[in-house]
């Protein structure tokens, strides 16, 4: 997917730069994370604005704010969704493709097949998390940048590697911050009841410092800490697991 993933990149910027005046998140991220996404599981082009529609109501359960009508409309998106991706795996079974959803199809597991509720689920987490995750990074890395242009100039310098800034742009504004989880067995050494609903928060986490954070790389340097402490504006270059990223606090 890496040569067509690039072709698309650059074509849809080609585009962007001839209007001269765009929209980051609606005239390339959007469209380009979405293409992706319907190659990958075969999904025909007439259908991208469904399945955008469909991630963009569903990921709202994932929200601090979410309204009750907002709740019952991701949950019809949900549904929805479902009913459409049980029609793929119908029309699969009948008539393979050189696609994710027929790999799924034909996929065996300790000799048995992949059931249904198995396949729809996989691609819903392809969809919400390999499109709202993308489009999000990309929105939340160039505001990030666009607010910190020193190390904008770092990073077209080549001061900072493009993969290490991605990496330390995902830890500084995660594109989801927020996931739900049901307790099933009561967690010591704190005790939480079973059957609570607890949430945890991905950009709480990866700001703790190592000694609280299960997040943190352990082998990220005190000193890099006390670097970003002492001035929250000035990104610093630290280590973790053999790779150099930015640090912003």
């Amino acid at each position: 997917m890496r040569a067509p993933a690039q072709e698309l990149a650059h074509r849809l910027l080609d585009a962007c730069l001839e209007r001269g005046r765009f929209d980051l998140l609606y005239d390339f991220a959007q469209p380009y994370s979405i293409t992706l996404i319907c190659r990958l599981l075969g999904v025909p082009t007439d259908r991208h604005r469904d399945l955008l529609d469909w991630s963009h109501r569903h990921v709202k359960m994932y929200e601090f704010d979410t309204t009750e009508e907002q709740a019952q409309s991701a949950t019809r998106a949900a549904a929805e969704f479902r009913a459409y991706v049980l029609e793929l795996i119908e029309e699969r079974r009948s008539l393979p493709r050189d696609d994710m959803v027929s790999a799924l199809v034909g996929a065996r597991v300790d000799g048995g097949a992949l059931s249904d509720d198995e396949i729809v689920s996989t691609v819903v987490v392809l969809l919400n998390a390999g499109h709202e995750a993308t489009v999000n990074t990309l929105g939340n890395g160039v505001r990030a940048l666009l607010r910190h242009p020193g190390q904008w100039r770092r990073l077209v310098a080549g001061e900072v590697p493009a993969t290490a800034a991605v990496e330390e742009l995902i830890r500084y504004d995660p594109p989801l911050q927020l996931f739900e989880r049901w307790v099933l067995d009561s967690a010591r050494p704190t005790v939480i009841p079973a059957s609570s609903r607890i949430r945890t928060s991905s950009t709480s986490a990866a700001r703790m410092p190592p000694s609280t954070s299960v997040l943190a790389a352990a082998s990220t340097s005190a000193s890099a800490h006390r670097s970003r402490a002492s001035n929250s504006r000035r990104a610093c270059t630290r280590s973790s697991g053999g790779r150099q990223s930015w640090s912003w606090p």
